[in-house]
């Protein structure tokens, strides 16, 4: 079976040298950013995020130490790490790497936001500390050229520019490319920076394409989906399915977030086989619809006999649901009268059936699956 691989591009630093990934309300703390790894990590095979992560934010290097065993190896011990700073190529290790990048960098000036981050978050302290820990690790390469794939991605973008659709103006794309054109070694900051932009609106409309180009080079360079990418892949949709399921709860316990943790879950047959169910869906829709079900047979403990019967009992159930909880009690459930017309009818019927049935045994499984992993530093499950 092919691994899933996902590279999280937006674990990494915004214009303002802080980091990108942040909460409705602000900043994401040290808690938020572990919670985000250990989600994907749940998900994906392998999380794969930027060498430079870790040098760039003291938030990622926190999360690092905490799931430091998930970075060396995976559930069945073996040497293929579950999360991965990926490295090119060109570097031994990441000492060298920031010492490198640095040397560039200090030509952009001190008012490039990648170098404040380095020296804010003593980058060559957390390099050290990297390969001090990961040497015997077979950290994963970038198997492409990240810079290659930059530049032509965003110059691929900027010449078929819409300035409805991405909000640059002509002018701004021409003068972008020019400066693209010339420059060798591109970096997003210092390409902003450079085109002395008066509009703040432009400023900002070109540096969000060229983040979202860049992100998609890195993603390129070690082989893996793009977490902007896939709706499976939304950080939003991995939450809700979770959630569902009935795990999140457990990850709000901050000392559960471990990779001991992690690396029981992941081997837990009945949590692999729902995973298996979500990856089957393929658009936002299918995971809604996904969702919805999951959601159906955990909060009702009649839909199992209900599914036993027929799906007619089911949509019964359905139908009593609403009423109970007072929703809609008309227009809605006329909605849901006609929508259940269209989905219980022959083969759909007995797939659609069939599905729940399955999806119930393995959320049932996976309720007794974690009473079994925790009872023992809890006490008795309920």
């Amino acid at each position: 079976m092919p691994t899933r691989k996902v590279y999280l591009g937006h674990v990494d630093i915004g214009a303002d040298a802080k980091l990108d990934l942040r909460r409705p309300d602000g900043d994401a703390n040290d808690q938020d950013i572990l919670l985000y790894l250990f989600r994907y990590g749940l998900i994906a095979d392998q999380v794969l995020m930027q060498g430079s992560a870790p040098l760039k934010s003291k938030q990622v290097l926190l999360a690092y130490i905490r799931l430091l065993e998930a970075f060396k190896r995976n559930e069945d011990h073996e040497p293929n790490p579950v999360f991965a700073f990926a490295l090119s190529d060109e570097a031994e290790g990441y000492t060298e790497y920031i010492l490198d990048r640095m040397d560039i960098l200090r030509k952009a000036g001190d008012s490039n936001a990648e170098r404040k981050a380095y020296i804010a978050n003593n980058a060559l302290d957390a390099a050290k500390l990297l390969d001090g820990n990961l040497g015997a690790v077979n950290v994963p390469r970038r198997k492409r050229s990240v810079s290659k794939a930059f530049r032509r991605g965003l110059l691929g973008l900027l010449r078929i520019n819409n300035p409805k659709v991405s909000g640059i103006s002509d002018e701004t794309s021409t003068r972008a490319i020019e400066k693209v054109n010339e420059t060798e070694n591109l970096q997003t900051f210092r390409l902003i920076s450079s085109l002395n932009l008066q509009e703040a609106e432009q400023a900002n409309a070109l540096y969000l394409a060229t983040r979202g180009r860049y992100r998609q080079a890195n993603a390129t360079g070690v082989e893996a989906m793009n977490s902007d990418d896939s709706p499976v892949w939304h950080q939003k949709a991995i939450s809700n399915f979770l959630n569902a399921i009935g795990l999140e709860a457990k990850l709000a316990q901050v000392h559960f977030l471990t990779s001991e943790s992690l690396f029981k879950l992941r081997r837990i047959e009945s949590f692999r086989a729902l995973r298996e169910e979500y990856f089957l869906c393929q658009s936002e829709a299918d995971i809604d619809e996904f969702v919805g079900i999951l959601e159906r047979l955990r909060l009702d403990g009649r839909v199992l006999s209900a599914v036993r019967q027929s799906p007619g009992a089911l949509a019964a159930l359905i139908f009593e649901g609403l009423n109970e909880a007072k929703i809609g009690y008309k227009s809605i459930n006329k909605g849901a009268e006609l929508l259940t017309k269209t989905l219980f009818s022959d083969a759909a019927d007995e797939y659609f059936a069939q599905r729940c049935y399955r999806i119930y045994g393995h959320v049932d499984q996976l309720k007794r699956d974690l009473c079994g992993l925790t009872h023992h530093s809890t006490g008795p499950c309920a």
